[in-house]
């Protein structure tokens, strides 16, 4: 679950500020589930249909684990009204571990978005799974 706040209307400044926070879970090494909270400064900059990203997030977990700081860019193109497409890179400083995430987006009426994407994992953990989402805006 998650809720982001936007400080300035868009285009205001030059570079758009929003923070976020998310209730997530991860999976460790062993196996175990972890809940933690992900509180999120967002920066970010339009250029017509080129948006570009960067993300701080610190993870703090509830049960297990140290919180760690994940540092990460992305960039989305709008193709069409319907379709965008566009990637992630992520860094995690406690894991030091590095993903890619190359994703697409469906935009239906009503603020409904379907989104998919591949997460590909180089640290040590290898880590590969398709994450998909079913977005409703406020």
């Amino acid at each position: 679950m998650e809720t982001r706040y936007r400080f300035f209307n868009e285009g205001t400044l030059p570079i758009d500020i929003a923070g976020s926070g998310e209730v997530n879970t991860n999976r460790d090494t062993q196996g175990h589930q972890s809940f933690g909270i992900e509180p999120r400064l967002i920066l970010s900059r339009n250029f017509s249909k080129l948006n570009l990203t960067v993300n701080l997030a610190e993870e703090i977990p509830f049960s297990r684990g140290h919180p760690s700081l994940e540092i990460r860019t992305g960039w989305q193109y709008d193709a069409t009204d319907l379709f965008r497409f566009g990637s992630e890179l992520r860094y995690d400083t406690g894991e030091r571990s590095v993903a890619v995430i190359p994703q697409i987006w469906f935009v239906f009426p009503h603020e409904v978005t379907f989104k998919i994407g591949y997460f590909y994992d180089f640290g040590g953990a290898h880590e590969r799974f398709v994450r998909v989402a079913l977005v409703k805006g406020f």
